[in-house]
C-alpha cells in the first residue's frame, strides 16, 4: 500500500496513513518553510517545486495519491475566484501529472479542501474538478 503526496503541507496526511500501514513513495509541496517542518517529522525532505513545473514520469507509481490543494480561492473566506484561481487553480497541476501518468497512475484518489468548494461558482467549480477525474477513470 504505496502512496503520493500532493500538496504535503508538514505531512499529515503521511502520518495517518502511515500509521495505518501506507507507505509514502513520493511527496511534494511548493513551500521550503514547510518542507522545513516536514523533514522536522520525518528526517527526509520532499520535492519542494510547484506543482506544474513537475514531470510525470519522475513521480513513482502507488496505489494512492492524495491531494490537499491550495483552498485560499474556494474558501467561504475568500475572494471567490474559484477553481481558476492564482492558488485553488493548482489543482489543475495535480490533475494534469495524472493524465500525462495515464494507466500509471494511482488508481484511488484521496482530495481535501473546505466546504466551499462545492459552493464555488454555484457548483459549477466542484462540478467541473469532479467532471474532469471521471474522465481519467481507465
Amino acid at each position: 500500500m504505496t502512496f503520493v503526496e500532493y500538496f504535503a503541507g508538514i505531512g499529515l496526511f503521511r502520518m495517518g496513513l502511515e500509521a495505518a500501514g501506507w507507505q509514502v513513495v513520493f511527496a511534494n509541496d511548493w513551500s521550503p518553510e514547510r518542507e522545513q517542518m516536514y523533514k522536522g517529522f520525518f528526517d527526509e525532505s520532499y520535492k519542494a517545486q510547484d506543482i506544474f513545473s513537475l514531470a510525470a514520469e519522475e513521480i513513482p507509481q502507488a496505489t494512492l495519491a492524495t491531494c490537499s490543494f491550495p483552498c485560499i480561492d474556494l474558501s467561504l473566506a475568500g475572494k471567490g475566484e474559484g477553481i481558476n484561481g492564482k492558488h485553488s487553480g493548482a489543482f489543475w497541476g495535480f490533475y494534469e501529472i495524472l493524465a500525462k501518468q495515464g494507466e500509471k497512475a494511482p488508481q484511488i484518489i484521496l482530495l481535501e479542501n473546505v466546504t466551499g468548494w462545492l459552493y464555488s461558482n454555484g457548483g459549477q467549480d466542484f462540478c467541473a474538478t469532479a467532471k474532469s477525474l471521471n474522465e481519467l477513470v481507465v
